[in-house]
């Protein structure tokens, strides 16, 4: 398998299915047949893609931590699809623990970040609102927001560089 570009099938699948913000990772899951459920995980657990194979028919599972917050779950629902449409066939199943450690990993959550905070529509906003109205516009978590714009180099409006 190719190695892709995490960003930029990140940005295919936002115009293939159409998606703006705030994206709804589940709802897009759904979509591609993927069932989303709840479970009760350590802490460490946020996620996890599984396969499951029927007869000559493999159909994918996203279990997340039904304790974690709701912006914490999407970003895992979104990071879990980064696995299905990045790396899905390299390895019996993905488990996502909090700090995300390798190269899968990594592409997985650069594809997440993309997917719920997309670079341009993360600029035009940054310059419209402060830091607390980017996270509500994307709904995912200030550490998920304080991460993509220290990547971006963005500072949002009425914050100091």
């Amino acid at each position: 398998m190719a190695d892709l570009d995490p960003v930029r099938v990140a940005r295919q699948v936002r115009k293939l299915y159409r998606l703006s913000v705030p994206v709804d990772p589940e709802r897009l899951a759904r979509n591609l047949g993927i069932s989303v459920l709840s479970a009760e995980f350590s802490e460490q657990l946020s996620g996890v893609l599984v396969p499951e194979t029927y007869g000559n028919e493999t159909r994918y599972l996203i279990l997340v931590n039904s304790r974690h917050r709701r912006t914490r779950r999407r970003f895992s629902i979104a990071h879990e699809l980064g696995h299905f449409f990045l790396h899905r066939g390299l390895q019996p199943a993905f488990t996502h623990l909090g700090k995300s450690q390798g190269r899968l990993e990594r592409e997985a959550d650069l594809f997440a970040a993309e997917l719920l905070m997309p670079e341009g529509d993360v600029r035009l906003a940054a310059q419209l609102t402060n830091f607390s109205g980017l996270v509500r516009a994307f709904e995912v978590s200030a550490a998920a927001m304080r991460r993509r714009l220290t990547e971006l180099g963005i500072t949002p409006k009425g914050e100091i560089a």
